[in-house]
């Protein structure tokens, strides 16, 4: 954990599939979708995706870098992608065209007017960028949402709205 003290918390298959559904939900999945799993951690792009009946494709970023990692999911036709806003930047500075790209979910930090600029120069208008804030246990608590074409108005996104409403018990 962040606090360095190693910790496990137990999942039930209801959870997982509520948190599966809810991942499958906010990505707007379809079977003719191609999700990009870009590390380890990121199980639910594997989980959404197959879920769905969607294609995964895995992507090597230490081999390849930024410019391989667009390359190839230009040639794969990505639709989804979740990432660290850190790997976004470096695939937004590529300036590759990335047309099929409609969905990138973002989840560690703020995003800025300069990543919706990016965002707005590689993807189609259409596109979305999700910017979502959580705990690792739980990364869908609030959710910013915009349009590659929306017009940008901010000089840092906003937190955004709660994706689920309802309550959050934290235990210690």
């Amino acid at each position: 954990g962040s606090t360095g003290i190693p910790k496990m918390l137990p999942r039930t298959r209801r959870d997982m599939e509520y948190f599966i559904d809810l991942a499958c939900e906010l990505q707007e999945l379809k079977p003719s979708d191609t999700t990009a799993l870009l590390g380890n951690l990121w199980n639910p792009t594997l989980f959404t995706g197959l879920n769905v009946g969607a294609k995964t494709v895995c992507f090597d970023v230490p081999r390849w870098g930024a410019g391989g990692l667009a390359d190839k999911m230009r040639v794969e036709h990505v639709t989804t992608a979740m990432m660290y806003p850190a790997l976004f930047r470096e695939l937004m500075a590529t300036q590759t065209p990335l047309p099929d790209l409609r969905c990138i979910i973002l989840i560690g930090e703020a995003l800025t007017q300069d990543d919706a600029e990016a965002h707005a120069r590689v993807c189609a208008p259409d596109a979305e960028l999700i910017n979502i804030y959580g705990s690792m246990e739980f990364p869908y608590l609030l959710q910013w949402r915009r349009r590659a074409a929306d017009a940008i108005d901010f000089a840092t996104m906003p937190m955004g709205r709660e994706v689920v409403p309802g309550e959050l018990h934290l235990i210690d």
